[in-house]
């Protein structure tokens, strides 16, 4: 897949929304259609898109054995390799339980094989459904956080990194692409395949069209599909927990890989500058990057085009780079200088010397990429007439607009009194808890119900689709597809993927129970509408009561849930400013460890708190489908108990 050519016209208009087209030729993805079956059994059958990264790409499938929804991770043909740091990931796993790793953040693949296509071999990992990731404004999906949500996160991260570190494994990509969050599978479970585009959206896609008008298959798929919309799912099925994804990337730390890739804006200075695995540590900054990332709502280092706006941050915000760095960030200085120099057609005698003396390539106490007056400026431009002692707190002090009931918020300074549209029913599920690690009262919602996000018609045509599943009728539903799949087959309906996927109502539903003890309950495998009916009898509208009726009193207490420009507590402030900069190190060795980072004074009560079974770090959602399923595991187990009626 070496090969420069280019064989594939670019999009109209290039939204990021779908992976490099140009990899599609061997050696690289393996195309794809909706509908397509990803193995010779003909057991994954392809639902929906869910995205894609530079060496895979991430599929919504119906496992025909299982029927469930499973996730397919696709990786391209040269990356797929026996030996691939996936695999060893699951090998040096592979006896923990798969409850341990999601009490402790951590998913990984349960199941993998291999797929022979026209581009090559391709492994495929196998994985549960999460949601949507951390990259972006709103963590929740929907857009409603509270400081404490956003601070039970970040800790939930470096929790789940202590738990690889302490198997002796370095994540290596840690960042907030990677970190998913979990979701209810019980409620997974409630969503028919009918209702399923609802939450998801339609199937979209983009046409793929070569430079030489040729057919792009085999090597190429018709079409490029759009990843579906997580948001909703999320919303309907949130549990506030995190998932660390993605071990293509993660190593032994006593035997590091010789080389790796890494992303720019989350790689400590050792790995931009030197390309030196530093195990552990270069871990840590890549948590520090995401914790900051997670609170803010904003990435602290952008993706910068060049390397001396990344320098020249690094410096201003963390002190002058180390000589064992200076001499190799000189040179990215350097032709920097000269391009930006070639763009603005400037012309000067002086253009083709350095400006970087000896001198100050071994001085390590003054900037490299700043002189001393400039650097001044900059911090002032930052600090401004503030009381901040460092950029990072002057960061950490600025207003950001997150969710806070009205009544409670104490400690957070506000600036802005405009109310959210949330009216008191939306708010009807929701719980306080004190945030320890700041030492104020912040108020939680406990779950967004899809009131809040659709308009009064869905929710009645909801409804609707609720009852026709509480009662089937003898006319089967079927997945809707908008727009039409431009492939145009003339197979027979009794042996078409494609007919079969259209017309079968299917409930998804967990690969296996718990009790209230986290024991595993193996039972015999049941249909998913047989699942359904073991779980009770409630109606929708009366579990939207039961709901209401749950949270009323603690709603008139707090007030409506509100939108405002708050500020950090300044103690909170000092606090996490403190656990940044010990992990934002330039040189790796003084970096802290992971145990110093989750037992930071930040945390407060966090340390000591261990979440068990489905309870939410934070939360207290009022779940009737988690009571129906305990009662039904109960009653499972007493019928199991010699002599039980």
């Amino acid at each position: 897949m070496a090969s420069s050519q280019r064989l594939y016209l670019p999009a109209v208009e290039d939204t990021g929304e779908v992976e490099d087209r140009e990899k599609y030729r061997p050696g690289g993805y393996h195309p794809i259609h909706f509908n397509d079956y990803l193995d010779s059994d003909q057991r994954f059958n392809v639902i929906h898109k869910l995205g894609w990264g530079t060496s895979s790409t991430v599929w919504l499938c119906l496992d025909k054995k299982s029927r469930y929804y499973k996730s397919v991770k696709v990786m391209t043909a040269e990356e797929s390799i026996e030996s691939c740091p996936e695999l060893r990931i699951m090998e040096i796993l592979s006896d923990v339980s798969r409850q341990e790793l999601e009490d402790n953040y951590i998913t990984i693949p349960h199941e993998y094989f291999w797929l022979q296509g026209p581009n090559g071999r391709h492994l495929c990992l196998v994985s549960d459904i999460l949601g949507p990731s951390l990259f972006r404004n709103s963590p929740l999906g929907v857009g409603i956080y509270t400081p404490k949500v956003l601070t039970d996160l970040a800790f939930q991260v470096s929790k789940g990194l202590q738990y690889l570190h302490k198997k002796g494994i370095c994540h290596g990509d840690l960042r907030p692409g990677n970190v998913l969050m979990q979701l209810h599978q019980y409620s997974l479970l409630e969503i028919s395949d009918s209702q399923l585009d609802r939450y998801l959206g339609p199937r979209e896609y983009e046409p793929l069209q070569t430079r030489s008008g040729a057919n792009p298959m085999p090597h190429g798929p018709k079409y490029l599909a759009l990843p579906a919309s997580l948001d909703k799912l999320e919303a309907k099925c949130r549990t506030n927990q995190v998932a660390l994804i993605d071990f293509s990337h993660s190593f032994c730390n006593s035997t590091p890989p010789v080389s790796s890739r890494w992303h720019r804006q989350y790689a400590g200075p050792e790995l931009l500058f030197t390309k030196t695995l530093s195990g552990f540590p270069q871990d840590i900054w890549g948590l520090a990057c995401t914790i900051y990332e997670i609170k803010l709502q904003t990435p602290l280092f952008s993706e910068y085009e060049d390397y001396s706006s990344l320098i020249r941050q690094m410096e201003t915000w963390f002190g002058p780079l180390p000589v064992a760095y200076r001499q190799i960030a000189s040179g990215h200085l350097e032709r920097d200088r000269k391009r930006h120099l070639i763009l603005s057609d400037e012309k000067s005698s002086s253009s083709s010397k350095s400006l970087i003396s000896e001198d100050k390539l071994s001085d390590s106490s003054q900037p490299l990429s700043l002189a001393p007056d400039e650097e001044q400026r900059a911090r002032d431009l930052i600090i401004g007439g503030t009381s901040w002692s460092n950029p990072l707190q002057a960061a950490l002090g600025e207003e950001q607009r997150c969710y806070i009931h009205e009544k409670s918020y104490t400690g957070y300074t506000s600036s802005d009194e405009t109310d959210s549209i949330l009216s008191d029913s939306d708010t009807a599920s929701q719980d306080s808890s004190s945030d320890a690690g700041s030492g104020v009262d912040v108020y939680v919602q406990s779950e967004l119900y899809l009131w809040e996000i659709e308009s009064p018609e869905e929710r009645m045509s909801q409804y609707s689709d609720e009852k026709e599943q509480e009662e089937p009728s003898s006319s089967p539903s079927r997945i809707p597809i908008n727009p039409v799949d431009p492939i145009e087959q003339s197979r027979d309906e009794k042996g078409s993927p494609e007919a079969e996927s259209l017309i079968e109502v299917r409930e998804v539903s967990p690969n296996n129970d718990t009790d209230e003890n986290g024991a595993h309950q193996i039972e015999s495998p049941l249909s998913p509408l047989e699942s359904l009916e073991k779980r009770g009898g409630e109606s929708s509208e009366e579990r939207v009561a039961k709901r209401q009726r749950t949270g009323e009193g603690s709603s008139q207490e707090r007030g409506k849930l509100v939108e405002r420009a708050v500020r950090m507590p300044k103690e909170e402030v000092l606090l996490l400013s403190d656990l940044l900069l010990s992990m934002f190190k330039h040189d790796p060795k003084e970096r802290i460890d992971i145990d110093a980072v989750v037992n930071h004074e930040y945390w407060g009560d966090r340390r000591n708190h261990r979440p068990t079974n489905n309870e939410d770090l934070g939360e207290d959602i009022p779940d009737p489908i988690s009571s129906r399923t305990r009662s039904r595991v109960s009653k499972s187990q007493q019928q199991a108990e010699p002599g039980s009626p």
